[in-house]
């Protein structure tokens, strides 16, 4: 398939590219591009108090101790309503980790309180 029929992966104004590896040396700067699944913004009329928050946290895969934690921060939430789909990417903190494996957690919370987590390794050379 060629690339010009894929959608390409947008966030605030950023293309990704997809990498085929997992694998990133200290100097590298991977990013990761997410999408949150917020149903009330498929509403005509979304509340205007909704809010809805991400988290990255980066686990030794091997220990499962915390090596690095962004704390949870809101996203942009899009103008545009009627997609409940909201378009997000964050950094992973490469630079400051020994070569080794780990796992990055992802954690979506929105302002009623609900939660979803995703994870990925990933490997440090």
């Amino acid at each position: 398939m060629l690339i010009e029929d894929r959608t390409p992966l947008v966030t605030q104004g950023v293309q990704m590219i997809p990498a085929g590896s997992n694998q990133f040396k200290t100097s590298d700067k991977p990013a990761i591009y997410l999408e949150v699944y917020e149903p009330l913004l498929a509403a005509a009329e979304p509340p205007k108090e909704l809010a809805v928050g991400l988290q990255l946290r980066v686990l030794d895969a091997k220990t499962g101790e915390q090596k690095s934690d962004s704390g949870l921060y809101r996203i942009p939430i899009p103008e545009k309503a009627g997609n409940p789909a909201i378009p997000t990417g964050t950094t992973i903190p490469v630079a400051s980790l020994a070569p080794g494996t780990y796992r990055a957690i992802l954690s979506a919370m929105d302002s009623a309180g609900n939660k979803s987590e995703r994870w990925a390794d990933f490997e440090v050379q």
